[in-house]
């Protein structure tokens, strides 16, 4: 049993690689800053798992060694609401914690134009991040395994999103990857550090 779900872990990782190698081809990479992407053992949605987002590029130097703040925002299209986090380098190298920016925010979406605010529990995030393997063709990047608690969700500016952003085709897997995130906010960043 446990021989299997190892085997499972190293497909699914190969194959993660594998799509997440074919969104950064040569001809992506330059525009590419940061991807978040979100774990799914289903293979119709892995497509669908990957995010571009804003994230500082600087937080790793040129020589791998590790800075001390990870500045991220995740995507509103997995959430509904903002989330713009900075993560402060721990005792360990490569490991981070922090919590969100406490902002207000309008609820557009909602039929009374009300201003709702973030949770009174700041949002949290934790990281532990280490240099990829240098690649010639998509330069050098980091991967951060994230892991976020106190996220407040609203799954109708969410699905405005997703409508706003994606192609009709891609709006189930894209919604289906949100949902999955909302019961288990984990996932990797990847950024590019040159």
């Amino acid at each position: 049993m446990q021989n299997r779900k190892v085997s499972q872990h190293i497909i699914k990782q190969a194959f993660s690689f594998l799509i997440f190698g074919m969104m950064l081809s040569t001809n992506a990479v330059a525009s590419v800053k940061a991807i978040y992407e979100i774990p799914t053992l289903d293979p119709q949605l892995q497509s669908a798992a990957f995010f571009e987002i804003k994230s500082d590029a600087d937080a790793y130097n040129s020589n791998g060694r590790a800075a001390n703040e990870l500045r991220l925002e995740l995507p509103a299209a997995l959430t509904g609401r903002p989330h713009s986090f900075t993560l402060i380098r721990q005792a360990q190298l490569g490991h981070f914690a922090g919590s969100a920016t406490q902002t207000s925010i309008s609820s557009s979406g909602s039929s009374s134009g009300s201003t709702t605010s973030l949770a009174t529990s700041p949002a949290t995030a934790t990281a532990i991040c280490s240099p990829e393997a240098h690649d010639v063709d998509r330069g050098d990047w980091v991967v951060c395994d994230m892991q976020f608690f106190n996220l407040e969700f609203d799954s109708d500016l969410r699905d405005q999103i997703l409508i706003r952003d994606f192609k009709p085709s891609e709006f189930f897997q894209r919604q289906s990857i949100a949902r999955q995130f909302e019961g288990q906010p984990i996932g990797r960043l990847h950024y590019r550090v040159r």
